[in-house]
C-alpha cells in the first residue's frame, strides 16, 4: 500500500486513484481474511487492519457494521505502521515481531463481524493441496 501511495506522488499513478486505491485495499484485506488469520496473508492483512483501526486510519461504525478509510490519517498510520515493522525486521527485533503479531494479528471483534458478514459470498479460490491431508 505504501508503495501504491510512492508511486502516485510519483506521478506514475494517478492522484485521482488515491481514495480507490485506500478502499480497494481494505476489502482486499478481507478477501485474505476470510481465509484465516493464521495463514500469513491473513495475519498480516490482520496487522494491518487492526492497527490502522487503532490508530484511527480506519473508522468501525457500530451501529452499520461498516468500516470506511478516514483519508486524512490512513496514509501518516501506515507510515508509522511501516516504520514499526521495518524498524523491527533491520534491528533483528524477534521479541518486537512477536509482541507485534500478539498485538495486532488477531481476529478482533470487528474482523470477526465483517468476516462474518462475507460468510455467503463465494471464495473465488480455495487451494486444496495433497500434503494437507497427509498431515492431519
Amino acid at each position: 500500500m505504501y508503495n501504491n501511495i510512492f508511486m502516485i506522488e510519483k506521478g506514475v499513478y494517478s492522484k485521482e486513484t488515491e481514495n480507490q486505491v485506500w478502499v480497494t485495499f481494505l476489502a482486499g484485506a478481507f478477501r485474505s481474511m476470510r481465509f484465516g488469520i493464521g495463514e500469513a496473508h491473513g495475519g498480516g492483512n490482520a496487522i494491518i487492519y487492526n492497527y490502522l483501526l487503532e490508530k484511527g486510519g480506519y473508522v468501525y461504525d457500530e451501529s452499520t457494521q461498516k468500516v470506511s478509510v478516514d483519508f486524512m490519517k490512513v496514509y501518516p498510520a501506515l507510515k508509522e505502521l511501516c516504520n514499526l515493522v521495518l524498524t523491527i525486521q533491520a534491528e533483528g527485533n524477534y521479541a518486537g515481531a512477536k509482541d507485534l503479531i500478539a498485538k495486532y494479528a488477531v481476529n478482533s471483534p470487528t474482523i470477526e463481524t465483517l468476516r462474518k458478514k462475507l460468510e455467503k459470498l463465494p471464495v473465488d479460490i480455495k487451494p486444496v493441496f495433497a500434503i494437507e491431508e497427509k498431515l492431519k
